[in-house]
């Protein structure tokens, strides 16, 4: 006999549908510049629906929002693996449909960039900026 605490859950439609309902409210807060809601909505998503390339850029992302390069560089990379080429910019690509305002993007990133230059040894934040950058 196995022990169900042990043994993966299989993703059913229930788990489907709140991995959707929690991406939603992630997006939401993300738009009204609720970053840290964002992370934390987009990371419930991930528990019902793990293997989401797409999801795990979105929380990539909202730790990026957060200054939190370390995760970020980290979920990013997972997703990156999980996603065929072609889908790797689709968040990156698709900034201005995310950002309200589109000068946060631009101050992250500055934040970024000053972050990899107090830390030039930091491979996180160096992964980041080449990742944005070169999407």
């Amino acid at each position: 006999a196995s022990d169900s605490t042990t043994t993966p859950k299989p993703s059913s439609s229930d788990d489907l549908a709140s991995s959707a309902q929690f991406a939603a409210e992630g997006e939401s807060a993300f738009k009204n510049r609720d970053y840290k809601t964002a992370a934390r909505s987009w990371r419930h998503a991930l528990l019902d629906d793990a293997n989401n390339g797409v999801l795990m850029l979105m929380m990539g992302q909202a730790l990026f929002a957060n200054a939190q390069f370390d995760e970020s560089a980290g979920i990013t990379q997972l997703a990156l693996q999980s996603l065929p080429v072609e889908k790797w910019d689709v968040v990156v690509r698709n900034f201005r449909d995310l950002y309200s305002k589109v000068d946060d993007y631009t101050d992250q990133l500055r934040a970024l960039e000053k972050a990899s230059k107090d830390k030039p040894d930091d491979p996180a934040a160096r992964f980041l900026l080449g990742y944005h950058y070169g999407f």
